[in-house]
This record gives structure tokens, sequence and C-alpha cells, in this order.
């Protein structure tokens, strides 16, 4: 019977912790504390149970949810109103003074048959409480989160270890709500901040007028750092002072006068050190931050410094004059965030601003030069004396890959070292360009060809010309640049196509010229084998006769498909039922060869139009070359994928075998080239000549010791 008790209890305690777990999927937090506090009276047996939650910046516990006398108890009182924290609290100021040894403690409380001294001068109904457990509810990195208490009534069986070990887990379960509930939040917070901070960068970004930019700025400062007053200082070069340029809560006739030094005052140090000044008593500052926050009005502010470029160019001043709350780290962190983000784009709107007043009379010269430098096709940089880009064109931002507004006033050679190339193509690009500015001579670099990190090679013809004023004084250099990739590459394609078409004549010749005989001796072989077969000695010359004549037969039948003009069946097809055949029908040779398939179908992949039968011998060849290279065995994968975005679908091969060697990648397509003891190396050849004449291509990437992996598009 006891045992049957137990087990009942048991099965209590592990239903009571399924539906606390179930709850925690979908219900807020209130909910779930509530059905712990319930689940814990159901399956310990008490007069009341209560989850108290500590707030970390007053220090003090709230009731977050209730269960029992107590919840009664409260209602009594007001029958139709909802419980307080308040009402609850002073329902329950025996839990409260037990729920503080806790947090003192924090560690576990048991009281047994005792605890109904420290409830005893309770009134009814709750006088007659007795034993109580008290657990701290932690979070998993042990920040603590409250308090789960509960209590028998007097006289009632004592709580003992075992309902202190249950009692624990289900305050890991609140902890663990309470967490969740707080990551939650955090999140939200800062997924809202991130939103609003990058809305605010993209308004900011696309206006070009400097004051309207700092007012936008000074709005939403106030906003996202949730203070009430704020001034941007920017920094004038022609005066070389700091002025007040954008306000929100100040008086205009207040700040607006006082314009600073660098070094001058609160202001002036901030931005000479470039470093923050956050006072937060400035009644007991020393001077001369506490006159400056008798001037402002307040306690507290921050000043910190807008630097873009390693250069103060502002100020912002920050306080909370008309609510009188302090700044806080946080409001710091915002503001710092904040101003981080913006600083460069008040940079630019800086440098905007100087460069219209300074160079407003050339505008129609400008305008010209741009438009005949954005009408050519070659690409044009132009540099002047002190090596920096002052013209860029559209043709120069297509081959390089860097827009005007990136390119404009940047150092040249700094610039060419953001296009990531090799360091010997570095060097060559800067040293034509440092050799024309010294000595005023043209250098010209043709098929030039470049490797930049991430994209294609490219091959360049460049001059680099002196350019000069009407003196001949040189002013910096001009860079002309023609991409002639797409020419090379024809020429390239031209020469290659010809070239096949050559071997394909000596293959086709070669072919007929070796299987004209092949019939005749493998005739001859089974001849002799039929008379003398029974000499054991006479048949094991008569298979490698035969096994030979196989082989050539083989090589003259990939000789001539390799020759043969493709004749092509398209139909649609789905890939991914033509790679399911394939490996099939290769199930026994995969096997044989102790190799385990893989394959991986794209979902919804959409039909291509192909022949099938060629298709076949595609992915038959490249499974069989990976099968090959696994002399040891090892893994075959094959994979199917869709992009959208570019309308292709292809198909990956991979093996786990030692890989090409690096100088072998560029020569692998090429006619009776081969890595292996047999075979005419015609096989990705033959699968090239299919793949190009469906109008798609093919790619290889090998790592020597990982594999190899055929990409076909």
């Amino acid at each position: 019977m006891q045992l049957e008790r137990a087990c009942s209890r048991r099965v209590e305690e592990v239903a009571a912790i399924y539906e606390i777990g179930r709850a925690m999927t979908g219900a807020d937090l209130s909910q779930i504390l509530e059905t712990v506090a319930q689940k814990a009276l159901q399956v310990l047996g008490g007069r009341n149970c209560a989850v108290l939650r500590h707030d970390a910046h007053t220090g003090e516990l709230t009731l977050a949810a209730t269960a029992g006398v107590a919840a009664a108890y409260v209602r009594s009182v007001q029958p139709h109103a909802p419980v307080s924290d308040s009402e609850a609290l002073a329902a329950l100021p025996a839990m409260k003074q037990l729920a503080a040894e806790v947090v003192h403690s924090g560690k576990p409380l048991l009281r047994g048959k005792e605890a109904h001294e420290d409830l005893k001068h309770l009134a009814e109904p709750l006088a007659n409480l007795g034993s109580a457990m008290l657990v701290p509810i932690s979070s998993d990195r042990q920040e603590f989160l409250g308090v789960l208490c509960i209590c028998r009534e007097r006289g009632a069986i004592a709580f003992d270890q075992n309902d202190l070990k249950l009692f624990q887990i289900l305050a890991g379960q609140a902890g663990l709500a309470i967490a969740s509930s707080q990551l939650t939040a955090d999140l939200r917070r800062r997924v809202h901040e991130l939103s609003l901070l990058s809305e605010v960068s993209r308004s900011v970004s696309s206006l070009g007028d400097l004051d309207a930019l700092l007012q936008l700025v000074a709005v939403n400062i106030c906003s996202f750092a949730q203070v009430d007053r704020c001034c941007i200082y920017l920094y004038d070069r022609s005066s070389r002072r700091y002025i007040p340029r954008a306000m929100q809560g100040y008086h205009p006739g207040g700040m607006g006068a006082h314009s600073v030094r660098r070094g001058q005052g609160v202001i002036g140090v901030v931005a000479m050190k470039q470093m923050p000044i956050v006072e937060l008593n400035g009644r007991n500052a020393l001077q001369p931050i506490r006159g400056f926050a008798r001037a402002l009005g307040v306690n507290s502010f921050a000043a910190l410094p807008i630097v873009a470029k390693g250069a103060a160019i502002g100020v912002l001043l920050a306080d909370n004059k008309p609510s009188g709350r302090p700044i806080t780290a946080d409001t710091v962190d915002r503001l710092t965030l904040f101003v981080d983000q913006v600083a460069v784009a008040m940079e630019n709107a800086l440098l905007r601003e100087e460069r219209e007043h300074r160079f407003r009379e050339l505008d129609r010269l400008a305008t010209q030069t741009d438009n005949i430098l954005r009408s050519i096709a070659t690409a044009v940089a132009v540099v002047d004396a002190s090596g920096r880009i002052t013209r860029w064109n559209d043709a120069a931002a297509a081959l390089w890959g860097i827009p005007e507004q990136e390119a404009l006033f940047q150092d040249y050679n700094a610039l060419v070292r953001r296009l990531k190339l090799p360091p010997p193509e570095v060097d060559r690009l800067t040293r034509a360009m440092d050799q024309v500015r010294e000595t005023g001579r043209p250098v010209s670099e043709y098929n030039l060809r470049l490797h930049p990190e991430g994209r294609p090679e490219c091959c360049v013809n460049m001059v680099v010309s002196p350019l000069t004023d009407r003196l001949g004084h040189r002013q910096g250099a001009v860079q002309a640049t023609e991409d002639i990739t797409e020419r090379i590459t024809l020429e390239a394609e031209m020469a290659r196509m010809s070239r096949l078409a050559d071997i394909g004549k000596l293959a086709a010749k070669l072919a007929h010229e070796l299987r004209n005989p092949l019939s005749p001796i493998k005739g001859a072989a089974q001849l002799i084998r039929k008379e003398y077969g029974d000499d054991p000695n006479l048949r094991e010359f008569l298979d490698i006769i035969e096994e030979e004549v196989n082989t050539l037969n083989r090589i003259t039948s990939e000789l001539l498909d390799f020759a043969r003009p493709l004749s092509l069946d398209l139909r649609p097809i789905n890939l991914n039922e033509i790679l399911s055949k394939n490996l099939r029908f290769l199930a026994g040779y995969l096997s044989q060869r102790q190799i385990v398939s893989e394959f991986l179908p794209a979902a919804q992949l959409p039909q291509i139009i192909a022949d099938p039968r060629q298709m076949d011998q595609v992915i038959r060849n490249l499974a069989i070359n990976a099968a090959q290279a696994m002399l040891q065995g090892g893994r075959l994968r094959l994979a199917t994928t869709y992009s959208p975005t570019q309308q292709t679908v292809s198909m990956e091969v991979s093996d786990t075998g030692p890989g090409i060697p690096p100088e072998a990648l560029d020569t692998i397509f090429q006619p009776f080239f081969t890595t292996k003891t047999k075979g005419a190396g015609l096989g990705l050849p033959i699968v090239r000549k299919i793949v190009e004449s469906h109008g798609g291509t093919i790619a290889v990437h090998s790592l020597p010791g990982r594999g190899t992996t055929f990409t076909v598009t």
C-alpha cells in the first residue's frame, strides 16, 4: 500500500512537471507562475503557495503569483477586485519575512513543525500555518530572480527533504520561465532600438543639407536615448570653434549664444581629449564641471565627442532637466551607440558642405568633364599630385567594383589595396602610378591579368599618363584601363574549339583505324578458345587478349563519342529522378568498392530541358570517376540545388578521395589528359561537351586530401 502511494505520488510529480513544461510553451509569464504555484499545492499539499519576484534595482520582493488560502483571503477582503501585489503581500507578512532570509542566504529554507512559531502572530485564516518551504528562484547563470514559498496548516505533516527536492525542481522551472521572459523582453527592446537606429541612419544618410541632418539627429537622440534635452556642437573650420548647430529642449538664446574653443570648458575638453564626461553629481564636482552643471540647471549630464576618421568633429550634450531623472549607464550606452552610428554621416555632410562652397564656381566644368568620363567605355581614374583620386568614372566603378562615391578623394595606393589583389599585382599597379607621378613619363601595361579575391580573373590593357597644366607642371596622373577579358576569353574559346575540332578529326580517324583490326583479333581469340580452351595456360592468355580488346573497343567508342557531333533529344526532365535512377544503377558497383552513397535532392526542383540519355552519361561518368578516385572506399554525395534569383538548377557530385593536384585543375577537361593508369582521358571532355551543348557550365573545386566536387549548372 505504501509503495502504491509512493508510485501515485511520483506520477503526480511527473504530471505536474509535464504540465508546467507545456504551459511554458505558449502561456505568458503570469500564467506560467500561477501554474507553478497551483501544481506545487496539488502535488505537495499545503495551505498556500506564492511566487515572489525580486526587483534587481530596488531589492524589493513583489508577489507574482499565488494559490491557496492567501489568494482566497485577499479576495475575501475585496470579492470583486483583482488581487494586487500590495494586498497579497499584506496577507503574507510571515512569508515575506521568511523570504528575506532566503534572499540574504541564497539557500533554500525548510521549516518543520516549529515553523508555526514564526507564523503564530497572524490573524485567521493564516494563523494555523505550520511547516513551510522557501526556495530561491535562479536563472541558469545563477542570477537571483525571486523566491518560491509554500506552507501547510499547523498540525499537518511537515515537509521533508524529498518534498524540498521536488520544490527546487519547480523553482527551477519558474526560474526558466522568468529568465526566458526577461530575455524575450530584452531582445524585443534591443530589436526595437536597432530598428529605430537603422531607420534613423537611413534617414540621416539620405539628407544632403547639414542643418536638416543635425536637427533630425537631435530629435532622434532624445527619442532613442530617452533624454529630455540635447545639443550638438559642430566644429567650424573657419572660426576654429565648436558652435551649437542643432538642439532639442534647450532655449536657443541660452545655448546658441556660446561657442567654445578646443580645450575650453567642458565642451572644449571633451573635444580635445576625445573622451566623454559623464557627471552624476554636479553639485559636489570640481570646476569647471560644477559651474557647467549649474549653468545647465542640472545635477547630472553627459557630454560625448563626435569622432569621425580620428578627429572630433563635434560634441553632444544631453541632460534630463525637465524630468529630473539621473543620467544612467544605459543612457550613456545609448548616446554612445547613436553618436557612433551617425558620426560618419555627419562628417560626410560636413565635407559635402565645404566641398560645395569650394567648388561651386567650377560646377559647369566639372559637370561637362563628368559627362565625358561617364560616356566612354574605358575605365578612367584621375589622381592628383598627392596621390588622391579626383575622378572615377562609371566604367572604373564597374571594372574595379568600387562605387564612385567611395573612390573619390581616396588615396590611390590605399584604394588598390582594397581591391584584394595578390601582392605582386598590387605592387605592379601602384608602382606604375608612382612612376608616372614621379618621372612624368607614361607607363603602359598590356594583357595584364588581375586576380581579385572573390571575383573572376580579368585581363586589362592599362596606360598611365602624366596630368599637366598649361605650363607643363605636373598635377597628377590619369589611368586609362580597358577591360579586354571578354575579347581574350572569346579568342581562347575560338582557339579551343579549333583545337578540339582538329582533335576530333584525329580521334575519329584513330577510332576507325583501331576498331577495324579489333573484331578479327577478338574473333580469332574466341576460335582459339573454342579449339584449345582446355589448356589452362592458353586460356589465361586468351583472357588477357579479350580483356585488352574490350578495353580498346571502349576507348574507340569514347573517341567516336568525342568526335561525333551531338544530336540532342531535348525534353522536360526531373533531374532528381534522373539522379536517383542512376544511383540505383550504380549501387552494385559502389558497394563492391566499399563506397557509401548519399543523395540530397532539392525540394520542389523545377524541370529542366535536357536529353535524358546524355544526362545519364554525364552523371555516370562523374560518379564513376569519383568512385575510382576513392581507392580505399569513401562517401559519394549527389545533390541538387535551385537558385530562384538566377533561375538555374545545379547538380553536385562530390567524393572523399585524395583530391586533384592544383596544377592539374586547368587541364582535367583537356582531351587525353588523365591521372589514371587506364583510360584515354576522354571522360571529362565528353562530359563538358554534353554540358555545354545544353547551354550549361561545369566547374570543379578540389582540396588535396579532402576530396573533389564537380558542379554542373
